[in-house]
């Protein structure tokens, strides 16, 4: 199974983009270890570029889940 979301916090928006705002996205690469907590992260999309990577970053390394299991 895949990983689920088990705890999560809100992203932050940026003041500078809510004052604008300006709405988008990020698509990130998420590394989770065997007890659930993120080990890595990686930006792999953002649009627009340079406004939300930060905040989605800060964000998604709180997160906790319940890891993939595999059966043969």
């Amino acid at each position: 199974s895949r990983p689920q979301p088990r705890v999560t916090t809100p992203i932050d928006v940026p003041a500078a983009a809510r004052a604008r705002n300006l709405s988008g996205r990020v698509v990130l690469s998420v590394r989770i270890g065997a007890d659930g907590r993120v080990k890595a992260l990686k930006v792999l999309e953002s649009e627009p570029p340079g406004v939300f990577e930060e905040a989605a970053l800060a964000a998604v390394r709180g997160w906790e889940f319940v890891p993939a299991t595999y059966r043969d």
